[in-house]
């Protein structure tokens, strides 16, 4: 049976890898976790960085599951024990009952520039890694068939067309593939543990604030130089906060740059920016999203406007801003 633990890790897993625009898009991709007689999958439709302890998940009968596979029945709603209301599971559930305990099935973008061309099976890893090549095949029951007819047991499967899925026992190993193959399609000469090392950021992160936070790379790639956000309008100062984080090399500790940034300012950084990436860090999609427009305006604001010319608010205005009933209660809406 699956634990708690399990579910919130699941969560977890989901909201992470499903605000990476480059790894899923819209509600592409699923991931699952299982037990010996239970498997947690993402509802058909819905979208990984909205799955919460009440959405966008269901739970399912593993052995019900096996059960229609066996007889090439696609409809799963009755295997449903628990999770989202009305919820179905993915229809690619089938090739979820591959035997490690995490299955993550995702469509990178990086990826898929290798997996929609000619000779897309001559991409290969280093290292001793079990990988399996299968053809374009229609998603659903004939995609099931086609990876368990082709190597029931892989740590990574390449699809043509289509995508890749990785297969671990814990959440450290699926992340640390992940790490490998985008390493290897972007052959970048430094290789950086993109995903283990902002998933353990996040982790970090929500602990210090006692919240999930979740963390969605920007769409932004112009370079930070402030040090410090000026504050120049109330919501630039209230959702942008202080200054952003940086981590300027990669022989520095992000973590370290964490706990310096909460014992500074007694709160998480809303925007980090790792060596050429920014990120922008919150309590939902929505305040995401919110962070990265003001960020945006902000940056359009100080390239046209000599910073000399500005006007700033007093550290009264702020505080004034800051300790407002009305303004805390929109920020915890979002």
């Amino acid at each position: 049976m699956l634990t708690e633990d399990d579910i919130q890790s699941y969560i977890r897993l989901c909201r992470f890898l499903g605000s990476y625009k480059d790894l899923v898009q819209g509600s592409g991709g699923n991931i699952s976790v299982k037990s010996e007689d239970q498997i947690c999958i993402k509802s058909s439709g819905r979208l990984l960085s909205e799955t919460s302890r009440d959405n966008a998940y269901v739970v399912c009968d593993r052995n019900a599951l096996q059960e229609l596979y066996a007889k090439r029945l696609e409809d799963t709603r009755q295997t449903v024990l628990y999770g989202e209301t009305k919820g179905t599971p993915s229809m690619e559930v089938f090739f979820h009952l591959l035997p490690s305990k995490w299955v993550v099935h995702l469509h990178p973008t990086w990826l898929l520039k290798y997996l929609c061309q000619e000779g897309w099976q001559s991409l290969t890893l280093d290292g001793n890694l079990s990988c399996t090549y299968v053809p374009y095949t229609t998603p659903g029951l004939p995609l099931a068939d086609a990876i368990f007819a082709s190597q029931p047991h892989s740590s990574l499967y390449f699809l043509q067309n289509h995508g890749l899925i990785v297969c671990a026992d814990t959440i450290e190993d699926v992340l640390s593939l992940l790490d490998i193959v985008h390493n290897q399609c972007s052959k970048k000469t430094t290789k950086l543990a993109e995903y283990s090392t902002m998933y353990a950021f996040v982790q970090n992160a929500s602990k210090l604030a006692n919240t999930e936070l979740i963390l969605r790379p920007c769409s932004i790639v112009r370079e930070l130089h402030d040090r410090l956000f000026l504050p120049i309008t109330p919501d630039i100062s209230l959702f942008l906060k202080h200054m952003p984080l940086a981590q300027e090399s990669s022989c520095e500790s992000l973590e370290s740059h964490l706990i310096t940034y909460w014992k500074q300012f007694e709160t998480y950084p809303a925007v980090v920016k790792r060596l050429d990436r920014v990120y922008v860090l919150g309590k939902s999609i929505t305040h995401c999203i919110c962070i990265e427009d003001l960020l945006a305006q902000y940056l359009e604001i100080t390239r046209t406007v000599d910073p000399n010319r500005l006007t700033m608010f007093s550290n009264e205005v702020l505080f004034a801003l800051k300790t407002s009933e009305k303004e805390v209660q929109r920020l915890n809406i979002v």
